[in-house]
């Protein structure tokens, strides 16, 4: 796959998971906003549960409650739909990184194989000693520096792809935690809005 694409590809990924983050964060204000309001509904359901005998005070306040419990579901569900996203998103990386360090570690076991069947130390010495000429030698020897260099710059890429994996993983890991947290939350709160909706139909 061309460079050019891999970059718009990766650019394009960046921007929707940055756009995401904002987004979950908006969210999260209005459902801690939702949840003060809430709060404030019910001590004033209380209150006027004391002090007056109007049923239609109460009304109006339950129904409002209502709202705000379904304005609260629906808040969470954007945020579970939007961690399904970044998960969704994350796992594609996973995989993409998981196929580059497989590839990565067969074709470094091929070039491990095959530098001890080729050359052991003392045929590395002949190989340079059997040149025909010093310009030939002195290639063999640039060459020999270049594929020593090339093993070593393989095996710190598949450390950093080894270490990229993890720090991805552990992205995931936390994402799914916080995914099955807003689900557990979600539940509860459909859970209390039936209660508010048989306290509503008995009044």
């Amino acid at each position: 796959m061309p460079k050019f694409l891999l970059s718009l590809i990766f650019i394009c990924l960046t921007s929707q998971l940055w756009s995401q983050s904002t987004q979950q964060e908006k969210l999260e204000e209005r459902k801690a906003q939702i949840q003060k309001e809430i709060r404030e509904n019910e001590a004033l359901l209380q209150s006027v549960k004391k002090k007056e005998k109007s049923a239609v005070n109460v009304f109006m306040i339950q129904t409002n409650k209502i709202k705000l419990k379904e304005s609260l579901i629906n808040t969470t569900e954007k945020q579970t739909k939007l961690l399904s996203n970044d998960m969704y998103i994350n796992q594609i990386e996973i995989n993409k990184l998981n196929r580059e360090l497989t590839a990565l570690k067969e074709d470094y076991a091929r070039m491990i194989v095959k530098s001890y069947k080729s050359r052991s130390e003392q045929s590395r010495a002949m190989f340079i000693l059997s040149s025909n000429s010093f310009q030939q030698a002195y290639k063999r020897v640039q060459y020999m520096k270049q594929y020593t260099n090339y093993r070593k710059l393989q095996g710190e890429e598949i450390k950093s792809k080894s270490d990229e994996l993890l720090v991805f993983n552990g992205k995931l890991n936390v994402q799914k935690t916080a995914k099955q947290k807003l689900i557990a939350e979600n539940e509860k709160e459909r859970l209390s809005l039936l209660k508010e909706n048989r306290s509503k139909k008995s009044w």
